[in-house]
């Protein structure tokens, strides 16, 4: 999807009379950077019947890490979210981290290729019966393998076994191009898009 941004520009100029003479007293120019981003809302209220992805390769396992460092959580946020500008995470201090990532309703998956890491999910209970899938993503080097629509299969099943009521998620134009349609194929709906303005 296309980031819809502009930067709009004022220049203002005031000036002062003295004895009837205009002089220019200030010249300044302000640049205000505005992002207009839709995001997109969904959400799935019953569990999929469709059958499970086959691993696209053999190599691959899932694992729900409870005790990653301050430090590991963060390189998942960098690596993975940094071509999408995830930096919700990233603008908390070390405490706040640490009372998120390791609450036990808080499930962070991995996903691995061989030992090599190829994605992460994070998925929040606190709000039960609803379960927001808050990130979910590749490393880049893992993208158009076919393990995203693999990953995010697990992740959901994983969900529906605490039985909510509602899993849901959001995304934006600054996510990857096909984000939108890669869950409605995984089983979420569209149930609202907002426009917001961010300077």
């Amino acid at each position: 999807m296309l980031s819809s941004g502009f930067c709009a520009v004022y220049s203002l100029t005031v000036f002062y009379s003295i004895k009837n003479r205009c002089k220019l007293a200030v010249g300044c120019t302000f640049h205000i950077n505005i992002d207009n981003i839709l995001v997109t809302y969904l959400e799935m209220t019953q569990r999929p019947t469709h059958p499970p992805c086959l691993p696209p390769q053999a190599d691959l396992k899932i694992l729900r890490e409870a005790k990653l460092s301050i430090a590991q959580y963060l390189y998942l946020q960098k690596t993975v979210g940094g071509p999408w500008q995830w930096d919700e995470r990233l603008a908390l201090t070390e405490d706040e981290l640490d009372a998120i990532i390791h609450n036990p309703e808080v499930d962070l998956l991995v996903l691995y290729c061989g030992r090599a890491i190829a994605g992460f999910c994070e998925m929040d209970r606190r709000c039960f019966p609803d379960i927001e899938i808050k990130f979910f993503g590749l490393m880049p080097e893992f993208i158009g393998q076919g393990l995203g629509s693999y990953f995010l299969n697990r992740a959901i099943a994983a969900a529906w076994e605490h039985c909510p009521m509602r899993l849901w998620l959001h995304t934006d134009t600054n996510d990857h191009p096909r984000a939108v349609s890669t869950y409605e194929r995984a089983g979420f709906q569209v149930y609202k898009q907002v426009m917001e303005t961010f300077r």
